[in-house]
Formats: structure tokens, sequence, C-alpha cells
């Protein structure tokens, strides 16, 4: 069954990997991006969450 997951990088694989869910409403998934800049600043936001609105994995970088 496919599953959505969060694969963290590996010295073979070293890329951070997310995973959305399967294709069925129980196990859909929607990945959200979220980028800013403010004069030097930068962040990034990267999560996946259900249809319900609930957070499933995340990642932040500043």
């Amino acid at each position: 069954m496919h599953k959505d997951r969060l694969d963290p990088a590996t010295p073979d694989m070293p890329v951070l990997q997310f995973v959305g869910g399967g294709p069925k409403p129980e196990q859909a998934t929607l990945t959200v991006v979220d980028a800013q800049q403010d004069g030097e600043k930068r962040s990034l936001n990267i999560r996946i969450v259900d249809l319900q609105g609930s957070l499933l994995h995340q990642r932040q970088w500043s």
C-alpha cells in the first residue's frame, strides 16, 4: 500500500524526500511549500497534511 512518508537523507541518497499519500481519499495528502525572502533572510517550510488539515510531516529551513 502506498503511504505518505518522509525519507531522510542517507549516504547512498543524500536528498531528503517527501512522499505524498495514495489515490484514495483516506490516503490522500497535500504537500504545501512555503518559501519566503525578506532582504537577506530566507526561509523554506515544506509540510504534508491530510485532507482534514492534520500535519503529517514537516521540515523547515532558514
